[in-house]
């Protein structure tokens, strides 16, 4: 298992944390000079598109700087600091889905990381559309204990933070399958559409809160392809992906009960609360 590396880091300025979580390797493989060059092969693409997301976050940082004002862009520079913070816990969530599916993989039981993992979505999907209504619904009154005129970046902005913790579960899920490509292509979506996004918006004259929204825009298309990505990858048939709509009002139904074979024991439930608190305690000291 190997970190990631620092050049995948989004630029502050930009909205988005690093990626985080571990690159796994195939066991298989033999250490040597043939599984280095094959290791490099297989996650070469996700460094690539780290370093384009990472020029598409230069010209956004340039290019919005010229067309807000002093105040708009201090304005804008608040709300990303919004999202910094409250993104964080992406990371550990995707730390703590690369290391319990490891486990069940080494354990024999991969049959059920589909299930938990469809389940799990279900309900952080439910979490994010009630957190975005508590948003919405206290949005001026946050915007005033900020000093903003419109509480309408700070809505955008602290939803889009929510959608991308829910996200990080399926790039959690893409690095655990070594998914390295679906990967590297949501990084670069994610990058692209923000950049056309947000300068778009602010071009239009929208200011900061036009960029919150574009950013919001821009997290919701990537939710949308990592979701449809780690369907793909985690496809009980290779190249199929479920996307029946019995099948998704059958998997939100069952998401409202109960299922003891999705839980696991107890002391597998305490360790992912520990990695996600640990993880997230040492993402907020950072």
């Amino acid at each position: 298992v190997e970190g990631i590396p620092a050049a995948i880091s989004m630029a502050p300025s930009a909205g988005a944390p690093s990626l985080g979580g571990e690159l796994v390797l195939d066991p298989q493989k033999s250490a040597g000079a043939e599984s280095l060059r094959a290791g490099l092969l297989e996650a070469g693409p996700l460094a690539a598109a780290g370093v384009i997301a990472n020029g598409a976050n230069v010209i956004v940082t340039v290019a919005v700087a010229r067309l807000l004002s002093v105040h708009s862009y201090g304005v804008l520079i608040q709300l990303t600091g919004l999202f910094l913070i409250l993104s964080l816990p992406g990371s550990a969530v995707v730390v703590a889905v690369v290391r319990r599916v490891s486990l069940w993989e080494d354990g024999g039981s991969a049959d059920q990381i589909r299930h938990w993992s469809g389940r799990l979505h279900r309900h952080g999907s439910m979490a994010v559309l009630m957190w975005a209504v508590l948003v919405v619904a206290g949005r001026h009154q946050v915007a005033v204990l900020l000093g903003q005129r419109s509480g309408i970046g700070i809505a955008a902005i602290l939803v889009a933070a929510a959608v991308f913790v829910l996200l990080s579960l399926d790039r959690g899920l893409l690095q655990a399958r070594r998914s390295y490509r679906p990967l590297a292509m949501n990084l670069i979506v994610e990058g692209g559409v923000r950049t056309v996004a947000v300068l778009g918006l602010v071009a239009l004259g929208k200011g900061p809160s036009g960029a919150a929204v574009g950013i919001l825009v821009a997290e919701l298309v990537t939710a949308g392809h990592a979701r449809y990505a780690a369907m793909r990858a985690w496809s009980a048939e290779p190249g199929h992906t479920p996307w029946l709509v019995r099948t998704w009002a059958s998997g939100w139904a069952a998401a409202l009960r109960r299922a003891p074979a999705m839980a696991g024991s107890v002391l597998e439930r305490r360790r992912v609360v520990v990695d996600l608190a640990v993880a997230s305690l040492a993402l907020s000291m950072i």
